[in-house]
């Protein structure tokens, strides 16, 4: 959706080996209706950005069937579209980082189940 990225990656040299300042391990466990489920107990639920702007894409889209294919209007149209679902992948992905930096920061040793979530749903059998 017309964006550029640049990451810059660096080597140093450390005097000592870190030490995580947590002394803590804990399990995950990832799920359909709820995102992940930790051994303590706690249940974080997935952000569904998609349902919040589910209204104004379907608007955006209604308008783009309109436009006279492959005109300029329906190419800034589908720019439109497109700047949309870019959003809803960014809100997304800050909330899973958001999650995982917490968690990381939290406990010293993480364990998670490898499962495949999507066998477990009710249309893969």
């Amino acid at each position: 959706s017309g964006h550029w990225y640049v990451s810059f990656g660096t080597e140093r040299e450390l005097a000592e080996k870190p030490v995580h300042p947590s002394k803590t391990a804990i399990g995950l466990d990832l799920g359909i209706t709820k995102l992940l489920t930790t051994s303590n107990g706690e249940t974080i639920k997935p952000k569904n950005s998609f349902k919040a702007n589910q209204i104004k894409l379907a608007k955006l889209q209604r308008q783009l069937s309109r436009k006279v294919l492959f005109s300029q209007n329906w190419k800034k149209q589908k720019h439109k579209i497109q700047k949309l679902h870019h959003h809803i992948a960014n809100i997304r992905h800050d909330y899973l980082h958001k999650i995982t930096t917490s968690i990381s920061k939290n406990h010293a040793m993480i364990a998670c189940e490898d499962l495949k979530v999507a066998n477990m749903s009710r249309s893969a059998s």
